[in-house]
């Protein structure tokens, strides 16, 4: 069942994590979702006991608008340009914009969100550094992962040592801040991903649902189905989106990785499959953690959180396609077990037929 609602309110929203909206910066007046949508939306979660994630696009909405969304249990997601207007938003910020974060007012119990574009990785410690005290908790999503080259990731590693030694002073002086890609999988024991299509849905103004709103914005066509009583009239299989149907994710510990099944789809032109330039990203986070808790157990409670092992791999496709006996693959339906010796090419032979199984129910 489904946890909340993720509610587009104009086509021009703005974008929160890894896609990019090609309408955000658009001129024009704004194309806001219909009210009469909006209301139906709402009367749904609430009959379902659901909360709304709204997001904003730069337009301030009709008043009419802002008094249906009170009537639910909601998170705001805004740009810097309405933040005066709407200051119990959540931020989205883009590190390009850096020199506007001086007039984002202190606040230690806030949660941020910052999306840095390849050409902006060389300051993200810096930005960083920035928005010190304005934040309890900031999530940094990287945007153009698919586009990645060694010399990024490379960049992005640096970056994060320097991220690092910020938040070991942090907590050697008693501030507990969060940074999403450092502090996430010191305290993770399990996959704790994105889930778009399995705990949340994505409703776009067009009146479509999708899994999340990169694929709305990558091809409207991209839809699960369209809004009508509710997401249970979406036709797709959304077992495919699960851990269990992922066979690279299933044997992997960087527990905090997005997942992002639109980049997987982007990529490898499969939902459940990552692209190595994904899952690097992840072991490079997953080491600096690693290497931060080390130096952080002289602090309480911190000194009692499990240590993170130290990999002697990168990519855990290197993992895969090593023998591993029985795996995930076979509990999550297939007939078959991986035999002593099975290679990378058995194992998405099998992936296929997992597919073809639940595609077919």
């Amino acid at each position: 069942m489904y946890q909340y609602l993720l509610v587009i309110l104009e086509k021009g929203a703005v974008p929160f994590c890894h896609y990019s909206n090609p309408y955000y910066h658009a001129p024009g007046p704004p194309i806001f979702m219909p009210l009469a949508q909006l209301e139906e939306i709402i009367r749904y979660a609430l009959d379902k006991s659901l909360s709304i994630n709204f997001l904003y696009g730069k337009h301030r909405l009709p008043p009419e608008y802002e008094n249906l969304i009170d009537t639910i249990s909601h998170v705001k997601m805004v740009p810097l340009c309405l933040h005066g207007i709407y200051p119990d938003g959540i931020l989205v910020l883009d590190a390009g914009d850096c020199e506007a974060f001086a007039g984002i007012e202190k606040d230690s119990g806030r949660n941020l969100i910052l999306r840095v574009e390849p050409f902006d990785l060389a300051q993200l410690a810096l930005v960083v550094e920035a928005l010190q005290g304005g934040f309890k908790r900031l999530n940094i999503h990287l945007v153009g992962i698919e586009h990645f080259t060694e010399k990024d990731l490379d960049l992005y590693e640096k970056q994060l040592q320097k991220i690092s030694t910020m938040l070991q002073q942090n907590y050697h002086e008693g501030t507990e801040t969060e940074i999403n890609v450092m502090t996430d999988r010191l305290l993770l024991k399990q996959m704790n991903n994105c889930d778009a299509g399995i705990q949340h849905l994505t409703i776009a103004p067009n009146g479509k649902v999708y899994i999340c709103p990169g694929f709305y914005y990558d091809d409207e066509e991209k839809a699960l189905g369209v809004w009508d009583q509710g997401p249970e009239l979406v036709s797709v299989n959304l077992q495919l989106l699960s851990i269990q149907c992922a066979p690279i994710c299933s044997h992997c510990d960087a527990f905090h990785c997005k997942r992002c099944v639109y980049l997987n789809q982007m990529t490898t032109m499969e939902i459940n499959v990552p692209s190595k330039e994904q899952c690097l990203i992840a072991h490079t986070e997953r080491e600096a953690s690693r290497k931060m808790l080390n130096k952080l157990r002289d602090i309480k409670p911190l000194d009692r959180l499990t240590a993170i092992a130290c990999l002697s791999y990168q990519d855990p496709f290197d993992v895969v396609a090593q023998p591993i006996g029985d795996s995930a693959i076979a509990t999550a339906g297939s007939s078959a077990s991986l035999d002593v010796g099975t290679s990378l090419d058995q194992i998405y032979e099998m992936q296929k037929q997992i597919l073809r199984k639940l595609e077919a129910k």
